[in-house]
């Protein structure tokens, strides 16, 4: 049994402190040009892996993050990854505030459930359609049905903590029209994770011919689900004011709430559903408490945001070569069906609604922002050897594309009009 050496711990902390140092460096000059700091993220990775470093300084890239899955440096840094995402998924729950989606609820199911429904059809029919253009799956879990509902859990699932950044910037978060976007996204990233937890379950348990394990995983995801946020809730309303008293504010709540979130994440993984869904159940639940101080969670987000996050951004670019795998067709292919899909979703969903015709670009933009979570989900799935190294390149590369343009359209359709 190997065990990692004092050379390889100096080497990964090495890795570690690059990472930090530069992905805030990034961080600020991004701040500057007023985008996204997860595009900087992506692009200190992009530059450190064997896209750029690897291939003018082999050596040295392959010293500080090596390639082999089996190399302890590498098994080290993958298990910070995963803690990463585990509690990226955790603060993305803390944003959900379940108040807003019950009280836009009727305008918000609306446009949820086409931006649900309509992603979907259009990841399955395109997968359907042109399969020699979508044989980027791994031989095992080709399933055309399987990987049609992957592509439109990709186009559905929207970028909440990008969104809500963005509108916070130019001052229409708490507006009306604030909240129903928000409310929106909320309900359409709690379906399409229950979604993708159930998809995943599907083809890691290798269950696609067998419906009795199906039907159990997804009775474990909404009894899991239902029983946090609503005992979950009330039993955390019980112990935080005892937490208040007896434990030091705000470190002792921070210690159980990440506590929580690692057992909430095992207990999913245990019972067959991803850990990061069990994470993000966790967060809604502690969230959502009456008794949370604002105090608390920010210094979680902070703590979360700056060392966590940082981490596992930049960690797409270390172990894949961005332009061996960049496929031209695909990612064309992917914007495409991407803002469409949500555009046409949007449009729909907001026919049954009784929001002003003079918002609906700014609505149908906000939904067509990709951000963390489309990321996340395409690192598992290229982890788990579900999809190939072309399609993960193409996927990250929408993402970025869609910060990028569909802010920019989201802010000029604002300085055209005064929200109400």
């Amino acid at each position: 049994m190997s065990l990692i050496t004092e050379s390889d711990t100096i080497t990964l902390l090495l890795g570690i402190g690059i990472i930090l140092v530069l992905s805030r460096v990034s961080a600020e000059i991004m701040k500057r040009f007023k985008t996204s700091v997860i595009i900087g993220e992506i692009l200190i990775g992009i530059i450190l892996g064997p896209s750029i470093l690897g291939n003018i300084f082999p050596e040295v890239s392959q010293y500080i993050f090596p390639q082999e899955p089996d190399n302890m440096i590498r098994i080290g840094m993958d298990t910070i990854i995963t803690l990463s995402v585990v509690m990226l998924l955790f603060i993305a729950g803390l944003e959900v505030q379940l108040n807003v989606m019950i009280e836009q609820r009727k305008n918000s199911m609306k446009i949820t459930v086409f931006n649900i429904l309509i992603p979907m059809a259009v990841g399955i029919l395109s997968v359907w359609l042109y399969p020699d253009l979508f044989d980027l799956f791994n031989p095992s879990y080709s399933n055309k049905w399987i990987a049609g509902l992957i592509i439109g859990s990709i186009l559905c699932i929207t970028a909440l903590p990008v969104i809500a950044r963005i509108m916070i910037e130019i001052g229409i978060f708490k507006s009306k029209i604030g909240m129903i976007i928000i409310s929106s996204v909320m309900f359409i990233d709690i379906i399409g994770w229950l979604i993708f937890s159930i998809l995943i379950s599907l083809t890691n348990a290798n269950m696609l011919e067998n419906h009795q394990p199906l039907l159990f995983t997804i009775i474990y995801v909404f009894a899991f689900g239902l029983f946090m946020l609503t005992i979950g809730i009330k039993i955390i309303n019980f112990i935080l004011p005892w937490i208040e008293k007896k434990l030091s504010w705000p470190g002792g709540f921070l210690a159980l709430s990440l506590g929580f979130c690692f057992l909430g994440a095992a207990f999913a993984q245990y019972i067959g559903i991803h850990s990061i869904l069990g994470s993000f159940i966790m967060g809604v639940a502690i969230g959502n408490s009456n008794h949370i101080k604002s105090n608390a969670l920010e210094i979680i987000q902070q703590f979360i945001d700056n060392i966590f996050t940082p981490i596992f951004f930049v960690s797409i670019g270390l172990y894949i070569d961005f332009f061996k795998f960049i496929n031209i067709e695909m990612i064309v292919i992917l914007i495409l069906i991407s803002y469409l899909s949500k555009i046409l979703g949007t449009k729909m969903g907001l026919r049954f609604t009784n929001i002003h015709r003079s918002n609906h670009i700014t609505i149908s933009s906000a939904m067509t922002i990709h951000g963390t979570s489309e990321i996340i989900l395409a690192s598992i799935l290229l982890k788990n050897n579900i999809i190939k190294e072309d399609l993960f390149v193409s996927i990250i590369i929408m993402v970025i594309l869609s910060i990028i343009i569909s802010s920019f359209i989201l802010k000029y359709s604002l300085n055209k009009k005064v929200l109400n």
